[in-house]
């Protein structure tokens, strides 16, 4: 019976946080402190007490366990808050574990301390006696396991959710390249931390996945730890640009000083580096670009399905370039992975595993070496692999073997750049492997292809030593008979890597007679559909709708890679295109005004879905019908959506002349307004770029004033619609922007609009001192009903425009903004929270990037 009434409680305890939750921050100042005395007032009984502690860890779980969200949604006081509320309940716990002699009640204890930590400020801690309890608790067993994870979270100062040894493991491999540096400096312990790291490299090893990505985490951090602090002594000034730095890491007087404490660091791990560049081959994973994987019954087919291996590999990649660079003279790992090699091609008894691994590893250092190096390196593994393909019978492995020679080869675009006949070999086997019939490798040899023209494209149309005319022109008349063994997007790929050939060329009349080369075959095919009738009667046409889209799709993928000497090429198709686009959009309006909204879900009018990138005015009645299906019929076009939305957008970087004229004007109006209330994530934020496109132009143009004083309350009014109605929070950083836009336009002295952008007819008594001012009335009358007193609706308002002059002062103010409405809990935004951090990372990714391709080119 005791039981049952637990649960219940606890189910009841569980749903008032979950209320509590939502009323946050409201309600929070005032409920912890009432909350913490009444659980101080019950200490005499052990079992309520137990009980209190349970709810105190449900809350600080449920609620407190969130100190980054907060830290981005508020401004400050409620952080403030709760950090004072913490030493309460730390208090509370510590006089807990002084008393108790019950299990159960200290078990509970600890882990409201262990949620505790996220808050309490660390110099409590450390000034109590409460380290000596836990240590003392932790020779228990029954308390060892909580004991850790609070020792943990205070020696690391990083709070994540830790809940099994497995995760401390791997946050204990997180934290340790930052303590590093000072065993270093402390010479008795060198070598006890050269003995550690050589075990970690033996655990390296060990064969679960978990632990191998806690030990390649912390490689990682170590190798690009060096690797920065050798890159900052050797281009100081190149490095603190691209760090974002706004001085050098060091003044002048210190350099020679740290240099030489630095090659002394370097020197210290030498032999660990080594160990550590044979431990990466050995644990490489399979590169995204190899398409195949060998199934459960040992056949190998075409992978369907991409493995979280890649993030691994590129870890690996990483940790090779920053060893290559931080210690060249070590040839060692050269000679190894020859002599492996060797030993693979000359068995009887070929292990895939053992090969594959090999050959991975080969193509992930490359990069790594200098050009010479590289040259002694990659001679022999690319003529021991071409001969071995030569030498077997069998076809899986056959396929194996070619699509490493794929792979490795692709790597290496300076290797082949250097030598033109082994680029010529490769080129001619691989369109020997756009033959094969085997899952993967015929698309695999299209890929590689891509990537070999992008690094060497202008060998391509150049005449070579020894060679008659250039490459170019074999390879064009090759293609009429591959295309018909390929699948669409093979096509694409390999249309895409002669157009890149096509645009190295400089002399324009080759230029053009390769690219008519190149699109007789479409071309051909595009004549026959369009000579078919002059009424467009095959647009009826199923099959024939399919084969037009596949030639356009031909040739975007040209034009991605030729640019503008697509010009011949594009007006060729240029008055089709515009006759066709105009026709489908009319024959699309019409079924559905026939045959109602079932219409609409026929194959053929799905098929009616054409993309159009100019922006000539004679494309503007093709825009105005495509308007009308976009904006009537947007649940059955979503593809058709975007499209036209991009279309939009090359109308506006263009400047379109017909912008300014007021029926198209209000057309685009109405498309944007539309597509910034739709729930689709792509057509929303496609949307709000055009919006952002077509403000910037206007603000530029002598008609700004005459578009503002149309349209300025009206995105107004939509931006603060979407940005409070929870469903389009996803776009919140666009509708910041496009706030920003229309508050600058109006502040101060600096405003644009020099026009008021109240009718005074309609507002005769209620004069106002200049638009800003008026724009703050508006507002103020906008967000009004979101709050009880008025006077806290004018601190908003003045808050929004006093950060409005900078980007990230105004996003910070309208999370918290949004956070503080009744309308959002923390979990309608806790997806602001991720987009910040993911937008941290991807600016950190950023600079590592540029430290790669910085020490590529070095």
């Amino acid at each position: 019976m005791s039981t049952c009434f637990l649960l219940n409680h606890n189910t009841v305890l569980y749903v008032r946080l979950q209320i509590l939750k939502h009323d946050l921050p409201r309600r929070l100042r005032d409920f912890i402190p009432l909350y913490v005395a009444s659980v101080s007032a019950t200490e005499a009984s052990e079992t309520m007490c137990e009980n209190f502690m349970l709810v105190l860890n449900l809350l600080l779980k449920e609620v407190y366990d969130i100190p980054s969200k907060l830290k981005f949604m508020t401004d400050g006081s409620l952080e403030e808050s709760i950090e004072k509320d913490s030493v309460l309940i730390y208090e509370f716990c510590f006089r807990v574990l002084i008393m108790s002699g019950r299990t159960e009640l200290t078990c509970a204890t600890l882990s409201t301390l262990d949620a505790l930590l996220l808050w309490m400020p660390l110099d409590n801690f450390f000034e109590s006696s409460l380290l000596d309890l836990l240590l003392e608790n932790f020779r228990w067993e029954q308390y060892s396991n909580i004991v850790l994870r609070c020792l943990i979270k205070v020696a690391v100062l990083e709070f994540p959710d830790i809940c099994t040894m497995q995760d401390m493991y791997s946050k204990f491999m997180k934290v340790l390249p930052r303590h590093i540096r000072t065993l270093e400096t402390i010479s008795e312990v060198k070598p006890a931390l050269l003995m550690g790291l050589e075990y970690l490299i033996s655990i390296s090893y060990v064969d679960d996945i978990d632990v191998y990505k806690g030990c390649s985490y912390f490689w990682n951090l170590f190798a690009l730890v060096l690797m920065e602090s050798q890159l900052k002594f050797g281009y100081p000034m190149k490095i603190a640009k691209m760090m974002g730095l706004k001085r050098m890491p060091w003044s002048p007087g210190m350099g020679d000083r740290r240099v030489s404490r630095f090659m002394m660091r370097k020197q210290l791990y030498v032999d660990l580096m080594s160990k550590l560049r044979m431990l990466m081959i050995s644990r490489m994973a399979k590169p995204e670009e190899v398409l195949i994987v060998e199934d459960r019954t040992g056949n190998i087919v075409c992978e369907t399905i991409k493995y979280n291996d890649v993030i691994e590999s590129d870890k690996i990649k990483d940790i090779m370039i920053y060893l290559s660079h931080l210690y060249p003279e070590d040839t060692e790992m050269q000679v190894k992975i020859l002599n492996l090699l060797g030993e693979q091609l000359n068995s009887k008894d070929l292990d895939l595993n053992n090969f594959n691994r090999l050959c991975w590893a080969i193509g992930s250092i490359s990069g790594s070496m200098m050009e010479e190096q590289e040259n002694n390196f990659l001679a022999p593994v690319i003529d021991g692999l071409l001969n071995f393909f030569g030498c077997i019978n069998c076809k899986n492995f056959r396929s194996v073997i070619a699509i490493n020679i794929m792979y490795v080869v692709g790597q290496y675009p300076r290797l082949l750049r250097a030598r033109w006949e082994l680029l010529k070999t490769v080129v001619n086997i691989l369109f020997e492997f756009m033959r094969e019939t085997h899952p993967g490798v015929q698309a695999m040899a299209c890929d590689t292809f891509l990537k070999i023209v992008q690094g060497c494209k202008h060998k391509f149309v150049i005449v070579q030593v020894g060679e008659n005319k250039p490459l170019i022109s074999e390879l064009l008349s090759l293609l009429p008979d591959l295309s018909e063994r390929f699948e669409l997007h093979q096509i694409h790929t390999v249309f895409e890597s002669f157009g890149h050939m096509i645009q190295t060329e400089s002399d324009s009349q080759k230029k053009d007679a390769y690219l008519k080369k190149l699109m007789k075959l479409p071309n051909q095919k595009w004549g026959e559909i369009i000579g078919l009738s002059k009424d467009y009667g095959f647009l009826k046409d199923h099959d024939l709708i399919r084969k037009m889209l596949k030639i356009l799709q031909i040739n975007t993928s040209v034009a991605s890679s030729i640019g503008e000497e697509f010009e011949s090429q594009f007006f060729f198709l240029f008055d089709d295109m515009c006759a066709v686009y105009r026709k489908s959009s009319l024959l699309i309006c019409s079924s559905i005004q026939g045959g109602g909204s079932y219409a609409s879900e026929t194959s053929n009018m799905k098929l009616l879905r054409y993309k159009d990138a100019t922006a000539k005015d004679e494309v503007l009645d093709v825009f105005s019908c495509s308007s009308d299906v976009v904006t009537k019929n947007f649940d059955d076009y979503p593809e058709h959506c975007v499209n036209f939305f991009s279309l939009a957008r090359a109308l506006v970087a263009q400047n379109c002349p017909a912008l300014v004229k007021l029926p198209f004007q209000k057309r685009m109006m109405d498309s944007i307004i539309w597509a910034l209330r739709r729930t689709e994530t792509n057509i929303a934020e496609t949307g709000l770029n055009l919006l952002l496109d077509l403000l910037k132009m206007f603000q530029k143009l002598e008609s700004c004033n005459q578009f503002y004083q149309t349209y300025y309350l009206t995105i107004l009014q939509e931006i603060f619609a979407v940005l409070t109605d929870t469903f389009h929070i996803l776009q919140f950083e666009l509708h910041v922007m496009v706030l920003q836009h229309l508050f600058c336009l109006v502040v101060g002295n600096n405003g644009l609009l020099t026009e008021p952008l109240w009718d005074a007819d309609i507002l005769p008594h209620e004069p106002f001192i200049d638009n800003e001012d008026f724009v703050r009335d508006y507002t103020e009358k906008l967000i009004a009903p979101f709050y009880k007193q008025y006077e806290r609706v004018s601190k908003v308002v003045d808050t929004m425009f006093r950060c409005s002059d900078k980007l990230g002062s105004l996003k910070r103010y309208m999370r918290s903004f949004l956070f503080e409405l009744d309308e959002f809990s923390l979990q309608d935004v806790d997806h602001l929270v991720y987009q910040e951090s993911y937008q941290m990372e991807a600016l950190n990714r950023e600079k590592r990037q540029k430290i790669m391709l910085f020490i590529m080119g070095h």
